[in-house]
């Protein structure tokens, strides 16, 4: 060849150098998803990079980091379809709760341009809402006839999903839902509660009563994920409950409206679904009154007889009855 023709074959080949040299595009990865700093509650978040600014990939130069640990296309869990780079965790590599930082190293184009590192972090949250401060609780066993169930509910990192919160009562073989809508509870962030007796659960003396609590949290509106699941007890005993009246005496009618009334306690009280009677007698043996029912959720007498006249002073005898077993007797005076 002469060097005429060797000058002009440089020069066409410093021509196609440059020709690719212009056209070498080297990627530019946009993350599709999860957004950038988003949470997500998926233990397998799939990541989708959209690769299709760049020209004719060198698919081997492809190098996907989770953290410190690096997937190629080699691995089941790296895919480039149409120029979109899925990585989907697998059964053998999933996420734990904290920060996720993912990389694409330098990815080369078959020009032989070569991008720079891309990284972003998005958050991953496997732990579920977090149960404190439950009440009541025992020892000490529960003395109390009319209590509120309380607790508090949190979450390290998203926000606790009050819509989804269920408590049930479970005492013996009934159990006594309630929820977040029910008209009766109370949701004050961080603290749910709502007053025993609104729920109508009956409890005998004694008995150990578990209060079961599910709640999630809520996770981004994004996510195909649901929210960590807390599903956690805690228990309660009730105390046993003597024979009581108080005060005694009674001194209905008078000005200073002052031990107007007589209230009685009793074993089992609280079982709600009971037949209750408080029968009043005077000393000659005739029934004058009959409590058959609570009066603001306490069992009261205001020494009135079965026509809601004033009796007189003096000593009566009442005697308790549930279910007809008779529970409790002594006397009661009326002094004016």
């Amino acid at each position: 060849m002469t060097s005429k023709g060797v000058f002009y074959a440089f020069s066409v080949l410093l021509f196609l150098i440059a020709a690719a040299a212009a056209m070498a595009t080297p990627p530019v990865p946009v993350l599709l998803t999860p957004s950038v700093d988003a949470i997500t509650t998926c233990e397998d978040e799939e990541v989708h990079i959209d690769l299709t600014s760049g020209l004719d990939i060198d698919t081997t130069t492809i190098v996907f980091w989770v953290n410190n640990d690096s997937f190629t296309l080699a691995d089941e869990e790296l895919q480039l379809v149409n120029d979109t780079l899925y990585f989907r965790p697998s059964g053998f590599y999933t996420y734990q709760t904290g920060d996720v930082r993912i990389c694409l190293s330098p990815i080369a184009d078959t020009y032989g341009a070569w991008s720079i590192e891309y990284c972003w972090d998005f958050r991953v949250d496997l732990d579920a809402p977090v149960l404190s401060n439950p009440s009541p609780t025992s020892p000490p066993a529960v003395s109390a006839f009319n209590f509120d169930i309380a607790m508090d509910i949190t979450d390290g990192m998203l926000p606790v999903d009050s819509s989804t919160i269920v408590v049930q009562i479970i005492a013996g073989v009934e159990t006594t839902t309630v929820n977040y809508a029910t008209s009766y509870t109370s949701w004050s962030g961080p603290t749910f509660s709502f007053p025993i007796q609104a729920t109508g659960a009956t409890f005998a003396d004694g008995q150990q009563v578990r209060v079961r609590l599910m709640v999630r949290d809520l996770p981004p509106s994004d996510s195909d994920c649901a929210g960590n699941l807390l599903d956690t007890f805690f228990v309660f005993t009730l105390s046993e409950t003597p024979c009581e009246r108080y005060p005694n005496p009674i001194t209905p009618g008078t000005i200073d409206g002052v031990n107007d009334e007589v209230i009685f306690q009793f074993p089992n009280m609280r079982k709600t679904d009971s037949k209750t009677n408080i029968f009043i007698y005077d000393l000659k043996n005739n029934q004058v009154a009959d409590i058959d029912h609570p009066t603001s959720g306490e069992w009261r007498w205001d020494g009135t007889d079965t026509a809601g006249e004033q009796l007189g002073q003096g000593t009566y005898i009442y005697l308790i009855k549930v279910d007809d077993e008779t529970q409790c007797t002594g006397t009661i005076s009326i002094a004016r």
